[in-house]
Parts: C-alpha cells; sequence; structure tokens
C-alpha cells in the first residue's frame, strides 16, 4: 500500500510539473531567466522523486531502523507512562521531559511550515495573479520536498534525543559509582549506545546520496532567488515590483529553514553521540577500573557520528557555515558578471 502511495505521488508530481512548464512562455528579454526558472521545478521534481523512489527500494531497511528504535525504548521503558528504573531510585523521570519537549518541537515546525507556505501561497497567487488551483499546482511538489526534509530530520532527531538520554542517564550513575547495579546499568549504556551508533549510521547510508542531492536543490534554490532579489533590487530599481519581492522573498525564507534544518538536527545529533565517550571516560576514570574496562569507551572516543551527503561534504554547522559563504560567494560573483 505504501508503494501504491509512493507512486501516486511520484507519477502526480511528473504530471503537475509538466503542466506547469507547459502554461508558462518565454520572455525572450530574459533568456537566462527562462531557463533558470524552468530548471528550478525540473530539479525540484527529480529530487522528489528519487527521494520516493529511494524509499520504496530502501523501506525494509527503514522497517528494520523503526524497530530497533522502538526496541530500544521498549529496553528503557520509554513507551511507558512512568520509568520503573527511575521510580525506584526516587528520581524524575527523564524521558518524561524530553517527550514533551519533542512534540513543541513537532508542533512548531508544523507551525513554521503551516504558516510558510501559506505565505508563499498568497505572496504567489498576488504578484502573479494566479488562481489557488494553478499557484497549488506548483507548489505541491515544494510541499513533498518540505515532507521528505521532515521525514529525514524527525529521524536524525528522534536518535539524537535517545543519545540526550543516555547522556543523562550516565550523569545519574555518576552518584551511584559504589553501587553495583550502576555498574549493571553502565554496562547497559555502553551496549545501547553502540546500537544507537549502528542506528544512525544505518540512516546515513540510508539517506546519503538523497541527502546530496537535497542540499543540491535547496543550495540552488536558495542562490538564484538571492541573485533575483538583488538584481531586481540593484540594478532594475525602476521595474521593481514589491509584491514579486515577497512573493520571492517567502520562498527562500523556506528554503533557508529546510537547509538550517538539516544542518541543525545532524549536529544535534552528533553533538549528543560525541559527548557520550568523553562522560564515559570521566566515569570509568573515578571508578578506578583497569584499562581492558576502559575498551569500550575508547573505542567510542575514536570511532565518532559525523553525517555526510554522499561523502562530498558533511551536515552540521560547520558545513552550513561553508554553504552560507559558498552562495554569498557566487552570489557577488554572478552579480559582477551581470554589471560587466
Amino acid at each position: 500500500m505504501n508503494c501504491l502511495y509512493s507512486i501516486f505521488w511520484m507519477l502526480s508530481y511528473v504530471y503537475l510539473v509538466y503542466g506547469v512548464l507547459a502554461r508558462w512562455g518565454d520572455n525572450p528579454d530574459r533568456p537566462i531567466a527562462n531557463i533558470t526558472e524552468k530548471l528550478k521545478p525540473i530539479l525540484n521534481c527529480t529530487v522528489s522523486v528519487m527521494e520516493l523512489l529511494s524509499s520504496i527500494i530502501k523501506r525494509k531497511k527503514f522497517v528494520t531502523l523503526w524497530n530497533n528504535i522502538i526496541s530500544f525504548d521498549e529496553s528503557f521503558g520509554l513507551g511507558k507512562a512512568t520509568n520503573p528504573n527511575e521510580v525506584a531510585k526516587g528520581k524524575p523521570p527523564i524521558h518524561r521531559q524530553q517527550m514533551r519537549q519533542a512534540k513543541n518541537y513537532l508542533w512548531c515546525w508544523i507551525f513554521i511550515g503551516a504558516c510558510g507556505w501559506m505565505s508563499v501561497n498568497c505572496n504567489g497567487m498576488i504578484a502573479f495573479e494566479e488562481h489557488y488551483v494553478q499557484n497549488m499546482s506548483y507548489m505541491i511538489v515544494y510541499i513533498g520536498h518540505f515532507a521528505a526534509v521532515s521525514k529525514f530530520c524527525g529521524l536524525v532527531s528522534l536518535l539524537g534525543q535517545r543519545f540526550a538520554y543516555l547522556n543523562q542517564l550516565v550523569r545519574q550513575q555518576s552518584d551511584e559509582i559504589h553501587k553495583s547495579n550502576s555498574i549493571i546499568m553502565i554496562k547497559k549504556i555502553e551496549t545501547s549506545f553502540q546500537q544507537l551508533m549502528d542506528m544512525s549510521r544505518s540512516l546515513n547510508d540510508m539517506y546519503s546520496f538523497e541527502l546530496f542531492f537535497l542540499f543540491t536543490n535547496l543550495l540552488y534554490h536558495v542562490l538564484t532567488n538571492a541573485y533575483f532579489m538583488s538584481f531586481w533590487i540593484i540594478f532594475n530599481s525602476h521595474t521593481w515590483s514589491l509584491k514579486i519581492f515577497l512573493a520571492q522573498f517567502s520562498w527562500m525564507v523556506m528554503f533557508c529553514i529546510q537547509l538550517c534544518s538539516i544542518h541543525l538536527c545532524c549536529e544535534y545529533t552528533s553533538q549528543e553521540a560525541n559527548k557520550m565517550a568523553r562522560r564515559m571516560f570521566d566515569w570509568h576514570r573515578t571508578i578506578g577500573f583497569d584499562i581492558e574496562e576502559f575498551e569500550p569507551t575508547l573505542h567510542f572516543m575514536t570511532n565518532q557520528l559525523h553525517f555526510s551527503a554522499a561523502g562530498f561534504f558533511g551536515a552540521g554547522l560547520t558545513s552550513l557555515a561553508s554553504n552560507t559563504k559558498f552562495i554569498a560567494i557566487y552570489l557577488v560573483v554572478l552579480l559582477q558578471i551581470n554589471h560587466t
């Protein structure tokens, strides 16, 4: 059933983009703009169709990953109203606050997406004098792309949340270093941490090339929108239209939100995963175990988590700064070429 659902949307995307391109006309005074504007929906449709096709092909891996996340939650009782281990220790349940934060983030993301796409729709209808159906036929593929980004960010955030849960458990165990049950819990945390690392790497392998195409699509749209907005303001101020500017600006904001969300989610999960080794090392050093007890922790310290887009570039705050520099440099170059 899910395969049929994905195939339906793939065919719908192709049909809608074909209809949009057939409806558009060419402006002989703007040959570059004609090619650029037509390439944008084609590229976005291609990336969206590839993501759906990849979901069909890798659906078994996705189900395995999801089942592993559920198994992790069940092993620590995260799906229960209260965690028996934490209640027995007289401590407030850690997962309750994290689950509440996850719900708040989810509702904020839905609210931002709904407001953003409503703004894009309204500004597009006003600026280009289109009917609602015509404007939505162009937007629906971009909303599908937004859903693909939301899916990836959601999975990465789920793993990051569980890494954060383990980090807080290690912090709690530091108060019980002379208790045998604390040592047993640490062993369980080490095993669960390795399972989360395997799940994170499996997720990165699943989305490796998809992440590269998502980044390429978003960077292209941000760069072209920024270029045309800057061009109208600097060189064509006499034909500058506030309506068109707001429409382009709302589009660029949505692309920037998606680009930043991918980098921030990957950075959050990587940071939570990579700080575990340091905390485990400090805990073992306090206990005074021999070198054999340090082997798992030493392995964690040398085997850290980093997300990458098919190996071409990483995903995180460093890559976000590189993307920003890339857009700024090429924007200046394009404006200078046009000026000369």
